[in-house]
C-alpha cells in the first residue's frame, strides 16, 4: 500500500437483536465458492500466468488441489 492510498475501508455491521458479533460478521460474508467456481479461479490463474489453457496433467493437479483444499477425499 502506498502513502497516498486511503487505507482500509471499514463498514459498520448492523446487529440483529440478541445476535453475537461473530454471527453478525459471518452473516455479512459472501457465501463460499463452490468446487466449480474454485476450479475456475485456478484455471484463470494458469491462463493469466502462462497465457494458455492448462494441460490435462495440470488440470488433474488443479482438481486434486481444490479437492484437498475442500477436504474432499476418495473413500
Amino acid at each position: 500500500m502506498d502513502a497516498d492510498s486511503p487505507g482500509p475501508q471499514w463498514t459498520r455491521v448492523e446487529m440483529l437483536p440478541g445476535e453475537e458479533p461473530e454471527d453478525a460478521v459471518r452473516r455479512m460474508q459472501p457465501p463460499p465458492l463452490t468446487f466449480e467456481e474454485q476450479l475456475a479461479v485456478e484455471v484463470d490463474i494458469v491462463r493469466e500466468h502462462f497465457g494458455r489453457e492448462p494441460r490435462p496433467i495440470e488440470m488433474n493437479a488443479l482438481i486434486r488441489l481444490v479437492k484437498r483444499r475442500n477436504g474432499i477425499t476418495h473413500q
